[in-house]
């Protein structure tokens, strides 16, 4: 199992003999907020809107733009840990929250439904995500 991501001048891979796995790396700009309403449910959004004017949690990655470039991101991590398309990122990809400075909780909705543990790093405008776990269909 295999993920490759690029942005700009990165670019990430995640390779596992066991598990899929789901990685994403992504240059935090404020073009994302242009486009926040296609991928956070209105409930993800309501959080955000409260959320993004102190967020901090160790700089991901530097204000509004980043915040949301982190959850982009994360939301690309679970699409490619999934791997067969077809996933509507505002309803079967859901944000449960920041239980520590270094993992997301996120609800994957299609089929049976499952919990993810999804890491993260973000330095210099730059969100990294990545996600591992064996596969629901």
């Amino acid at each position: 199992h295999f993920s490759i991501s690029h942005s700009g001048d990165f670019a990430a891979a995640f390779v596992s003999p066991f598990v899929r796995v789901g990685v994403d790396v992504e240059e935090a700009t404020p073009q994302v907020l242009r486009v926040i309403h296609k991928f956070l449910h209105e409930e993800e959004q309501a959080w955000y809107e409260r959320e993004k004017p102190g967020f901090d949690r160790e700089h991901p990655d530097q204000g509004p733009f980043g915040l949301a470039t982190l959850l982009w991101s994360a939301k690309e991590s679970v699409y490619k840990w999934y791997g067969k398309g077809g996933i509507d990122f505002r309803e079967v990809i859901r944000m449960e929250g920041f239980p520590s400075e270094d993992v997301m909780a996120i609800r994957f909705m299609k089929g049976k439904g499952r919990s993810l543990r999804l890491g993260y790093r973000s330095w210099d405008r730059l969100c990294l995500t990545w996600v591992h776990g064996d596969h629901t269909g």
